[in-house]
């Protein structure tokens, strides 16, 4: 596995989440993203992480009618959701748009640390760094569309 992980260029030891290096899931819908937040969920509870996730409290309890379900930013964390604040979240997961960790005040983007250097022109005015470690999941179009309906 660890010679696998390698020639794919991934690193071969996984750190655990920090504020300066969160882990983020980015929720598509209707892409079985609602049983990836519950395991989430759980191996946060579990290892002690501050996490948000909407419709999750800090215990890691589900509660559909808490007004965070409806979060599709950071703006609804506070400490009665995570158990702490924006700055001390290690895991965030949601219905959230690419970059939301620029939110989070303690994040800080790696510079050079890709194994292939990106190019950069003049005119980008996007800075050349890495977002933190993200995982999105993806669903034919034709079945998620499907999927609205049934």
């Amino acid at each position: 596995a660890l010679a696998r992980a390698a020639g794919e260029n991934l690193p071969a030891i996984q750190h655990r989440p920090t504020p300066r290096r969160p882990f983020v899931f980015l929720h598509v819908e209707k892409t079985a993203g609602s049983t990836l937040r519950r395991t989430i969920v759980d191996a946060a509870t579990r290892l002690g992480l501050p996490f948000f996730v909407p419709c999750y409290d800090a215990s890691g309890t589900y509660r559909e009618d808490d007004r965070s379900c409806y979060a599709f930013d950071l703006a609804n964390v506070s400490k009665r959701r995570t158990g702490g604040d924006l700055a001390e979240l290690t895991v965030v997961a949601g219905h959230f748009s690419w970059g939301v960790w620029d939110a989070l005040p303690t994040f800080v983007p790696s510079r050079g640390s890709r194994t292939t250097p990106t190019t950069k022109s003049d005119d980008d005015d996007e800075p050349d760094v890495d977002p933190p470690p993200c995982l999105a999941t993806l669903r034919h179009p034709v079945d998620r569309a499907i999927s609205l309906f049934y």
